[in-house]
């Protein structure tokens, strides 16, 4: 088979080098010195056919003929590319800004200017913490410009741009619900031909079942239109303090010799340091005394704190978060917002021999009344025998 195709490709090539030698040459009988027919056909009856171009004439138009088609092909890929390419584009923005209620008020603005909406917001805070995320949808053709004028209300202190192509969805779920459908008038055609009630209540069962399968494929078509058509935005809002970084945080448990000297200790701490105390929990079981306290202090002073908290008694368990202290070069905030939960408990004393000493008699007093009881039943027992 290779070499009869070779042969064949080879006979080809042949065939039109000839041709093209032929069609060159100007000694055919037909056509004059200048390329035009010859007399032999003017007086003739039969019409003459049509005069070939030469071949140095026919080569660059056959070459223009396959550029144009080359060219128009390409440009209908390009445009069919660009009808059925679905993009869903997203992005998520983190700006500093002065006043976060104007700020959301803008961007609502914004949105609405442009033909969209607000798609979510939230909030939290106070007047001078506060937090906001507004989610917005804007058409599609005017993402980046929406995008512009949002980060032109504040410092962008974060920037994530993204888009995803669902063209493959488009074109499955397309054809999915062209398959159902006709599937569909496939059942409507038998269902008027159908003679039985049997027959009836089959196919219409089948027609309930594509009918759902219908609704289902234009549902997610529908929604995907959507996506593509609408593109979505979420900005996060904060005041410049919320973007100082991460806080640092501490979990330490102690134990003490007095619980209530330590959580005055504590107190005392907090205060001397212009930090908040969250809460204090105190418990007593027994003669041992626990404390649970949560302060807050300054970024500035947190490492200080923690030393002098470690201080008070005997370290039992130590956890730091890190975070952004004052070696990250962090200012003093408008408030304390450095969190040290501590654990505080007692040492034991001797109440835990006493607890130990009850709980010892607890456990040995059946065995003795079981041991008297045995060496009684034994006495008498041997009586008997004797007896």
């Amino acid at each position: 088979m290779r070499k009869l195709s070779s042969i064949v490709a080879v006979l080809v090539v042949m065939a039109l080098v000839v041709a093209a030698c032929g069609g060159g040459s100007g000694s055919d009988g037909a056509s004059g010195p200048s390329g035009e027919a010859g007399p032999a056909f003017e007086d003739s009856g039969v019409a003459s056919a049509p005069t070939p171009a030469p071949a140095a004439t026919r080569a660059p138009r056959a070459a223009q003929a396959i550029a144009s088609f080359a060219t128009s092909a390409d440009t209908g890929a390009f445009q069919l590319a660009q009808v059925e390419r679905r993009v869903v584009s997203t992005s998520n923005l983190s700006l500093e800004v002065t006043d976060v209620e104007s700020a959301i008020v803008q961007v609502r603005g914004i949105a609405e200017g442009l033909g969209g909406f607000v798609q979510q917001l939230s909030s939290s805070g106070g007047p001078e913490n506060q937090r906001a995320s507004v989610t917005i949808r804007v058409p599609q053709p005017d993402f980046f410009t929406a995008l512009e004028l949002i980060e032109a209300l504040g410092e962008v202190q974060s920037r994530n741009v993204g888009s995803e192509d669902v063209s493959e969805q488009f074109i499955d779920l397309e054809a999915r619900l062209k398959s159902v459908q006709r599937e569909e008038e496939s059942l409507l055609s038998l269902l008027q031909r159908a003679v039985s009630v049997s027959e009836v209540l089959t196919i219409e069962r089948e027609l309930t079942r594509v009918r759902s399968d219908i609704e289902r494929f234009q549902g997610q078509l529908n929604f995907l239109e959507r996506r593509v058509a609408m593109a979505t935005i979420t900005v996060t809002l904060a005041p410049p303090e919320d973007f100082a970084g991460r806080p640092p945080s501490a979990t330490l448990a102690l134990q003490v010799d007095d619980v209530g000297d330590a959580v005055a200790a504590i107190k005392s701490l907090a205060a001397a340091l212009a930090g908040e105390i969250d809460s204090v929990i105190l418990s007593v079981r027994g003669e041992r005394s626990t404390a649970e306290l949560r302060i807050q202090v300054f970024r500035p002073d947190f490492d200080q704190a923690v030393a002098t908290i470690e201080g008070l008694g005997e370290l039992q368990r130590k956890e730091i978060n890190e975070g952004q202290s004052a070696s990250g070069g962090v200012e003093r905030g408008r408030k304390p917002d450095a969190p040290i939960h501590v654990s505080l408990a007692g040492v034991e004393d001797s109440g835990s021999d006493n607890t130990l000493a009850i709980v010892l008699a607890s456990v040995l007093s059946p065995l003795f009344v079981v041991a008297i009881g045995f060496a009684g039943w034994l006495i008498w027992w041997r009586r008997r025998r004797r007896a």
